[in-house]
């Protein structure tokens, strides 16, 4: 049998029938040939297989991934959802559920569990133990059903954390200092030695077999302000065998922005901190170490601040930000126990986005996307400012004149006024050196941290396929098909 000719007669849109007018010629007996033509229907049945079945069905799964972590905050756990989306390790997963430490993966079977247990092993340092429930066992077939789970710890330290180690710890590392700054946590976790300025690195399998020795002052709500008057670059110390130098140290005169009491510390920031900076660090003077240092003596030969990193104007850079990000799809274990930490949820994701922001290294592993309607706001503003550029003239030059009459006051008192006008004229003169530091900081913050450059366009499928829902595009293809001929032979 020949096929001739096969062409549609008609078709309903949104339906699964298709009535298709058929031609054929066949061969029959002394050498005679039939050519016949008739209407065939044919009705779709979409069927999924079973493995499909599973994918497309929240209920079942068969291996289970929990990633935990003991934090104050929930920053590594954005950073995380970022690396994920970035790398598309999400792509065999059945459901994401966000638990009150944690997520949950749930995946058909337990090779898809695997990838991504080995994905989290070669972002961070992570302690993985595996078990497994029988579900159903069949003793005629000699088969069992099992249902797996993994549970993942990442490490308790986070960035930025104070660290207070055990004498017995200290001794095995080797004379470091019994108070360590977390500085990266990845594959390798990094500390820097606030005393001598070295820095020290454990892998995931040293930082585990020691965590119980160690105690962690959270970042998060014991880090102080300082303004940075003065920084000046000292050569680094020489290498140790368990040490390495990494950082460019500087001395910084500095002042907490509470009270403006001046300190001298050493700092790692070098490469980081400017004259007129602010930073945040911790106040050795004033942090209450109960509940994390049992003997005092330890904290003896400790610099009365550490400072960790630059600080920004964070309502500036709101306004300022350019850029989104996207997030997976999850779902909540507990709704009101969730609901409740919503506000701090908040806090801790727009710490986070300062943090992107504020750090080159962990922006390059984070994808972010152009905010069309921020850049678009950002642009009305530049052109408002230019259409009025007489008014920060005239703020420029205020200034100016009270920095002149400042400086006025301030050499006649040099010249030999009273006790009273000398005291004024200090005064004064701080609070020149204070607006200096402010204008300094006001023209740096005024600089986009972020680049367009750097951004990513949010396409969508929805811009790039306009299909309207008319009937229209499937009378062309209809059409179209009308003029494809097949053949073939029994």
């Amino acid at each position: 049998m020949k096929l001739l000719d096969a062409s549609f007669i008609w078709t309903e849109p949104h339906s699964r029938r298709i009535k298709v007018k058929l031609t054929v010629q066949k061969e029959a007996m002394n050498n005679v040939t039939i050519q016949q033509t008739f209407p065939i229907e044919f009705v779709v049945f979409n069927q999924q297989c079973e493995d499909c079945k599973k994918e497309f069905t929240p209920h079942t799964w068969g291996a289970l991934v929990q990633v935990r972590q003991k934090a104050e905050h929930k920053k590594t756990f954005f950073y995380l959802e970022q690396l994920i989306l970035k790398y598309n390790a999400h792509d065999r997963t059945l459901k994401i559920k966000e638990m009150h430490e944690g997520i949950d993966f749930f995946y058909k079977d337990k090779t898809h569990a695997l990838r991504m247990v080995d994905f989290l092993q070669t972002m961070f340092s992570v302690r993985s133990k595996h078990s497994k429930q029988l579900i159903s066992q069949d003793l005629t077939n000699n088969t069992c059903n099992y249902k797996y789970v993994v549970s993942v710890d990442l490490p308790k330290v986070c960035k930025d954390d104070l660290v207070v180690l055990k004498p017995k710890l200290v001794a095995s590392l080797g004379g470091c200092s019994s108070v360590l700054v977390c500085t990266k946590v990845a594959t390798m976790i990094t500390f820097v030695d606030p005393v001598n300025m070295k820095t020290i690195e454990m892998n995931g399998a040293q930082y585990f077999q020691h965590e119980d020795e160690m105690t962690f002052v959270p970042a998060k709500g014991n880090l102080s302000k300082f303004t940075v008057f003065n920084i000046e670059s000292i050569p680094a110390p020489n290498n140790g065998n368990m040490f390495s130098n990494k950082l460019k140290i500087a001395r910084a005169e500095i002042a907490r922005e509470s009270d403006w009491n001046p300190f001298e510390v050493k700092t790692f920031l070098g490469d980081v901190l400017k004259e007129g900076n602010s930073a945040w660090g911790f106040d050795l003077t004033s942090l209450n170490f109960s509940g994390y240092a049992d003997d005092s003596s330890i904290l003896k030969n400790l610099p009365d601040v550490i400072l960790l990193k630059k600080a920004y104007d964070e309502s500036k850079t709101q306004r300022k930000r350019i850029w989104k990000l996207k997030h997976l799809d999850k779902e909540e274990a507990d709704t009101k126990a969730m609901h409740k930490g919503h506000e701090k949820e908040a806090k801790d994701y727009e710490e986070f986005l300062n943090d992107l922001e504020a750090n080159p290294e962990m922006r390059s592993h984070v994808n972010l996307y152009r905010d069309e309607k921020a850049i678009k706001r950002k642009q009305e503003g530049e052109m408002q400012d230019e259409n009025a550029p007489e008014s920060s003239k005239k703020k420029k030059q205020h200034k100016k004149k009270l920095r002149v009459k400042r400086k006025s006051k301030k050499n006649a008192n040099k010249a030999g006024e009273d006790k009273d006008k000398e005291d004024e004229g200090e005064e004064e003169e701080k609070e020149d050196k204070e607006g200096d530091v402010t204008e300094k900081k006001d023209e740096e913050d005024d600089e986009t941290l972020v680049k367009v450059e750097e951004l990513l366009a949010d396409l969508t499928l929805e811009e790039h396929q306009e299909v309207e829902d008319n009937g229209d595009a499937i009378d062309d293809f209809i059409r179209r098909l009308e003029k494809v001929k097949i053949e073939g032979k029994e």
